[in-house]
């Protein structure tokens, strides 16, 4: 409920622009998962797709009125809960309805400065590949500087999201704690080379910090090797608190290796009190025509949680077929796993199906 205010400021202007001409575009995700071990009466089977949801969608309208417009973005999904036995289709439990994006922005200074206010989704300053990270989106106002090509300098000042409280009270929002939950951040893109960073901060009555005022620090380095696309990632969450200090870094290579082949590598790494994670996936693909591509991945994960160790490897081979903004990916895996107090083998099968508009 403490978003209210700003969404409707969204809304007021969106809604003054749905009549007039939107880009719209979206896409729809279906897939289907099936998971067995060595005793295939203990498969589970279930509409499934990358998001866990046994059918999603999703719908963004844009309004570019020069200088000045407005988005509307929504999610909606089916949630489906895979059922035991052979063939059985897991059946539907939740329909959720969400919206993600819904801001009005203006250009000011012939566009050297970019105001938006509302839900906002795009997000800048963020950070890509293994760490996936951004605090610059959502309920708030964002003001962007635009000095020169490339350099996207600002500040976030969001709704803190609270779930604190007695009961169903929830602790009211101040002016004070709408200021403490405020993003600086910068990102410039040289073509060659972009880096970001941005800091966040969050007030004490944020569910980020459970009753004080805590903040996050993430940075981000890419660069054009020529033969490869490399990126670097890290995050420093819980800035305030020494015990609770979490680390993640971050590598992610994009190999071009001459005709239709290419290669992959994402991994990362999260420390934390005493856990400790490392995962790395290797892929490598190459494409039998304009529309057929192969590949085979495979996912190394080692965890350590004060002694107590988890290890698996779970390997994908996959046969994609894309055209006209559709696409079809079928794969088949195992997960393995080895831990201290035992170890277990999981057969998969992945059928998933993107249609984008």
């Amino acid at each position: 409920m403490k978003k209210v205010l700003i969404v409707l400021l969204a809304f007021a202007v969106a809604g003054g622009v749905f009549a007039q001409e939107m880009n719209w575009s979206g896409e729809v995700n279906v897939g289907v998962f099936i998971e067995f071990g060595d005793d295939f009466d203990d498969a589970l089977v279930k509409v499934w797709d990358d998001d866990e949801a046994a059918l999603s969608t999703k719908l963004l309208g844009e309004f570019d009125g020069g200088g000045w417009g407005a988005n509307f973005g929504v999610n909606a999904n089916v949630l489906g809960a895979g059922a035991a036995g052979v063939g059985a289709l897991g059946d539907v439990r939740v329909f959720g309805v969400e919206i993600y994006d819904a801001h009005g922005w203006v250009d000011l200074l012939g566009g050297m400065l970019t105001a938006r206010a509302g839900l906002i989704d795009p997000a800048v300053w963020d950070v890509r590949g293994w760490i996936d990270d951004n605090v610059s989106s959502g309920a708030g106002v964002r003001l962007e500087i635009k000095p020169i090509d490339g350099l996207n300098v600002g500040a976030f000042l969001s709704m803190p999201d609270s779930t604190l409280g007695i009961g169903s009270h929830v602790l009211p929002t101040t002016v004070a704690n709408f200021l403490q939950e405020t993003a600086l951040g910068f990102a410039f893109d040289a073509g060659a080379f972009d880096l970001s960073a941005a800091l966040k901060l969050y007030s004490e009555i944020s569910s980020e910090t459970v009753g004080d005022m805590d903040g996050k620090l993430i940075a981000g380095f890419g660069m054009d090797l020529g033969i490869a696309e490399l990126y670097i990632g890290a995050a420093l969450a819980n800035l305030l608190d020494d015990e609770d200090l979490l680390v993640r870094l971050g590598l992610n290579l994009d190999f071009d290796l001459g005709g239709a082949l290419g290669a992959k590598l994402e991994a990362g790494m999260e420390m934390q009190d005493g856990l400790s994670l490392v995962e790395a996936t290797p892929g490598v693909f190459f494409g039998l025509s304009d529309l057929l591509t192969v590949g085979a991945d495979i996912t190394l994960t080692m965890l350590d949680n004060d002694g107590l160790g988890l290890a698996t490897i779970s390997p994908l081979l996959y046969l994609k077929c894309a055209a006209a903004g559709a696409s079809i990916t079928a794969g088949y895996g195992f997960d393995m796993f080895t831990a201290d107090f035992g170890d277990k083998l999981n057969h998969v099968i992945k059928i998933v199906c993107n249609f984008a508009y």
